[in-house]
């Protein structure tokens, strides 16, 4: 299970603590081998104790086990093949599987709960920034390099993450790219391999909207509702899209599944017009600097 599987089961795990606001003590996730799951992403969530767990006689740690077979939204998953959940989204399907109600759409996020101090510094980096060049309009992160290593089925084509980044340049928008290479988009300001996955989050959180395939980064931030996702038809949209944030469901043939090259799948996003999303990108800059206007106006 990657980030992303952790972070939905904090998701679902911080709504049924919301539910039963009696339960004092936190919940400790379990991996695979029933202990303690330890990664940075649980360090700052307060409904969560994975550093003390309880622990049995046999070893292993009390808690919520994250391999629970009636929280898996594969029907199926081999090697080359997976078939999916198509009726409700991945936190639901641990909620269901959990024995509690899914969760409305107002529920429906995740969140790394960041520090004051981890919130401050992307400011100061990216106040530096601006002062760069001149009339900067918005700034956006984007991570147009997509995960390979479970199916290639998923990815926006670089040279179409380039039209976007290129189009939004034109508007004087910065763009700063974050998450890991190997590809380096032209017209950005290159952070790739200079963050930790909670400073990329922050950074993430600070700027104006977050372009990316699904992925890790987009469950972290998807609290915040800023971030512009193209859809391929590996998933279909009721399991992994978040209703706050600006979907773009490309994929017409949904759920494949294939974890090999699709040639459907990839055509699909390949022939996607990348101006759907530079010019909702732009919309929603400048609905943001309207919104400034006219909060200063009525200070």
């Amino acid at each position: 299970m990657g980030i992303g599987g952790w972070l939905t089961w904090t998701a679902a795990v911080r709504i049924i603590k919301d539910r039963h606001e009696s339960r004092d003590e936190p919940f400790t996730l379990l991996d695979g081998n029933r202990m303690a799951a330890q990664h940075e992403i649980f360090e700052t969530m307060p409904f969560l104790n994975q550093t003390s767990p309880k622990v049995f006689s046999n070893g292993t740690h009390e808690g919520v086990w994250m391999g629970q077979p009636d929280c898996n939204y594969c029907f199926e998953d081999n090697p080359s093949y997976a078939l999916h959940r198509t009726d409700r989204h991945i936190i639901n399907v641990i909620l269901q599987g959990l024995g509690h109600d899914d969760a409305t759409d107002e529920e429906l996020y995740c969140n790394l709960y960041l520090t004051d101090e981890e919130k401050q510094w992307p400011h100061t980096a990216l106040g530096l920034l601006a002062t760069m060049a001149d009339d900067i309009q918005g700034i956006v992160c984007i991570e147009p390099n997509s995960k390979t290593n479970y199916t290639h089925n998923r990815v926006y084509p670089l040279v179409n993450w380039q039209k976007v980044v290129d189009a939004l340049s034109e508007e004087n928008i910065l763009c700063i790219q974050v998450g890991q290479g190997p590809a380096i988009l032209e017209n950005v300001i290159d952070y790739t391999s200079k963050t930790t996955f909670r400073q990329a989050v922050a950074l993430i959180e600070a700027s104006d909207a977050f372009l990316a395939s699904e992925s890790g980064l987009v469950h972290a931030v998807s609290h915040k509702g800023h971030s512009f996702v193209p859809i391929s038809s590996y998933n279909t949209p009721e399991l992994v899209c978040y209703p706050q944030n600006h979907n773009f469901i490309i994929g017409k043939h949904a759920p494949c599944g294939e974890k090999q090259y699709c040639v459907a799948c990839n055509k699909e996003m390949f022939n996607h017009d990348p101006k759907e999303i530079s010019d909702a990108v732009i919309r929603h800059i400048k609905a943001i600097d309207r919104e400034e206007d006219s909060n200063q106006s009525g200070a």
